[in-house]
C-alpha cells in the first residue's frame, strides 16, 4: 500500500513517532480490514515490531507531539 503524500496529518504522525525512536517499516492492507502501520522500536535493548491501526497511530503519535 502506498502512503498518500498529500495526507499531511498521517505524515506528521509518522514523523513524530520516528523522532521518538520508532522506525517506520511498512503499511499492510488486506482490503478487508483497515491498514496496519508497522513500526519497530528498541525497548530495553531489544527490537520489537508494532502494528498500529490508524486510530492507534494517531493516539501514539499524540504522546510525542
Amino acid at each position: 500500500m502506498q502512503i498518500d503524500q498529500n495526507d499531511w496529518r498521517l505524515l506528521a504522525e509518522i514523523a513524530a513517532l520516528e523522532h521518538a525512536g520508532y522506525r517506520f517499516q511498512s503499511c499492510h492492507s488486506s482490503g478487508i480490514t483497515e491498514p496496519l502501520w508497522v513500526f519497530t522500536v528498541m525497548i530495553d535493548g531489544v527490537e520489537h515490531s508494532m502494528a498500529l491501526s490508524r486510530k492507534k497511530l494517531k493516539e501514539e503519535a499524540s504522546l510525542y507531539v
